[in-house]
């Protein structure tokens, strides 16, 4: 699913889990969890595009059904902040969830 389309159906869940790449900033704002779009075909050969879920997109949403967010992400940039997934869960714990791991 596109980052559009996840920040329009979050709120709606009380559990969710990413499983995924992200992407530190150096303004935590920044960080970003990567995502596949929904297939597209191109020549008749499925492809498949990076979307982008922005901290600071997350951060603005009121989640006020969520109960649990799992959260499993593996760094896919070369910066080196140890607070990357910090950046994620904190995201989350601003717009509600009382519960991130």
């Amino acid at each position: 699913p596109t980052a559009e389309r996840i920040l329009q159906v979050l709120p709606s869940y009380n559990i969710t889990h990413f499983a995924c790449h992200g992407i530190s900033a150096i303004n935590p704002a920044y960080s970003q969890l990567l995502l596949v779009k929904e297939s597209m075909s191109h020549g008749g050969f499925p492809t498949e595009e990076a979307d982008k879920l922005h901290v600071k997109d997350i951060a603005m949403l009121k989640l006020p059904e969520s109960r649990l967010d799992y959260i499993s992400v593996t760094n896919s940039t070369s910066l080196r902040l140890i607070d990357q997934v910090t950046y994620i869960v904190s995201s989350f714990h601003i717009a509600g969830s009382p519960h991130v791991t």
